[in-house]
């Protein structure tokens, strides 16, 4: 049986958020973009700045930062790192 949808003020999905996660949704957003990106750098040949656009950041640099912050290394590091693609290829 399906059970009917709650409405949730925003003040109650934060905190249930936080609760859940130790992240706000900004936080948590920025965690979902950067996981998306680290896919896209392991299992493509798109360019960084194509990436950026395409996990939902506008500004290259600022995309880089965040990145760097949450993962340790550059985009372009990472990749080279943990791409899965073949190097001949």
């Amino acid at each position: 049986m399906l059970r009917a949808a709650r409405a949730l003020s925003s003040g109650h999905f934060c905190g249930a958020l936080y609760k859940h996660t130790g992240m706000r949704p900004s936080e948590y957003q920025q965690r979902l973009r950067i996981s998306r990106a680290r896919e896209l750098l392991e299992s493509s040949r798109k360019s960084v700045a194509n990436i950026t656009l395409s996990v939902g950041y506008e500004d290259v640099g600022g995309f880089r930062r965040v990145f760097r912050k949450i993962v340790g290394l550059t985009p372009s590091d990472y990749r080279r790192r943990f791409s899965r693609l073949s190097r001949a290829g």
